[in-house]
């Protein structure tokens, strides 16, 4: 095993398992994304909406999806979804966010899913957060 993934599943390890060496309770490592399908053109998939500009359409309808999937066995845990025109993606990651916050929990949030509102959910149910902020 590379070096660099040796030492991920290390630190993994040690967030999911109570140790000698770790002070760290046991986390259940959860991590939350998004991201937006295209579905067939057909006259039922049309009520999802298409992504373009206000006064005409482009491509096929699009359904916005966010999911929270376990770190550890890469199930999904939960999985909201909406209408392109419906809901951001942002405002479907708050929804399964507060749906599966509870103490214990350890949220890996990409870059894009870190915001004040949203750590305060998460600490205001006894979680935890893990985010990425782009060094400028």
């Amino acid at each position: 095993m590379p070096r660099c993934l040796n030492w991920g599943a290390g630190t993994l390890s040690a967030f999911t398992t109570k140790s000698a060496r770790s002070p760290l309770p046991p986390f259940r490592v959860l991590c939350v994304d998004g991201t937006t399908f295209p579905v067939a053109d057909s006259s039922a998939n049309a009520a999802f909406g298409y992504p373009g500009v206000a006064q005409s359409t482009t491509g096929n309808p699009s359904l916005r999806a966010c999911f929270v999937m376990d770190a550890a066995s890469h199930l999904f845990i939960e999985a909201v979804r909406a209408g392109y025109r419906e809901s951001s993606e942002q405002e479907l990651g708050d929804y399964a966010i507060a749906m599966t916050a509870e103490p214990g929990v350890l949220f890996e949030l990409d870059r894009g899913y870190y915001s004040v509102n949203r750590l305060r959910t998460i600490m205001a149910a006894g979680a935890h957060a893990l985010a990425g902020f782009r060094a400028r």
